[in-house]
């Protein structure tokens, strides 16, 4: 059975992408999901999950791993019975921003490769207005600065790209949502839906906290203003110059 899974870093516009497949017709979007993050919230439906996190049974990897392909199961089948096909937003935040160290690879797929064929799609934003907007909403805790930040994205990149994932930018949705959807459904094998544009914003997902939430049409966004100092240390960054070059982003600036 396939499997399709997209993957993008925090504040890089995968919110919004993400509703936009979910738009697309017959899709469901299971959001921000990862095999290892297991917290304590307040959620009466779910007993495993409370039994997980107040207990040392959270602590056990194989353990929680063997719940959340269970849960991928029934998520598919659910998806299934109702004539959907099902994809799976990554929270990749986990892996690569979050903790000290980076993950060795995406657990999210090494958790499921041995038991579904993969379609994973990457979507990627201007790394140093990404970076900005992270710091901002105080979610850089893991991360030391620029460099490491740049570091840590260009780990990513490498890791999906050994996986054989597709790369699109979140400015290219940003300045023609139409034709990057049609690229999205033609990767994921979705039923593209030329209508998304009516219903997006009135789709409900975690993780909207960008600054075009209160929008109400897709369209770019004014540049975040460049602080000479992130300038300076993005040149001198050959992560940050990596990533330019493979996505085109800038090199110089002004």
């Amino acid at each position: 059975m396939k499997l399709r899974t997209i993957h993008h870093l925090a504040c890089s516009g995968g919110t919004i992408i993400s509703k936009a497949i979910q738009a697309m017709k017959d899709t469901l979007v299971l959001s921000e999901i990862h095999p290892d993050s297991v917290y304590y919230r307040f959620n009466p439906f779910d007993p495993t999950q409370l039994l997980l996190a107040q207990t040392t049974l959270g602590q056990n990897r194989a353990l929680k791993h063997r719940i959340f392909i269970h849960r991928i199961k029934e998520c598919a089948s659910l998806a299934s019975a109702a004539g959907a096909t099902l994809v799976l937003r990554d929270h990749t935040h986990y892996d690569y921003t979050v903790q000290p160290t980076v993950a060795p690879a995406s657990a999210l797929l090494d958790v499921l490769s041995p038991h579904y064929e993969l379609c994973s799609l990457v979507t990627v934003r201007h790394p140093l207005e990404a970076y900005m907007s992270l710091k901002a909403n105080g979610w850089d805790k893991g991360v030391k600065d620029l460099n490491d930040y740049c570091l840590r994205f260009d780990t990513m990149v490498s890791h999906y790209q050994q996986r054989g994932a597709a790369f699109l930018r979140y400015e290219d949705f940003c300045a023609n949502p139409h034709a990057f959807m049609r690229k999205v459904c033609q990767h994921l094998e979705l039923t593209y839906n030329p209508d998304f544009e009516r219903i997006i914003f009135d789709i409900p997902m975690t993780g909207d906290s960008g600054r075009g939430k209160a929008f109400r049409e897709i369209k770019v966004l004014t540049p975040k203003a460049i602080p000479a100092e992130i300038a300076t240390r993005a040149t001198h960054s050959k992560h940050y110059l990596r990533l330019a070059e493979l996505f085109g982003y800038p090199t110089q600036f002004t």
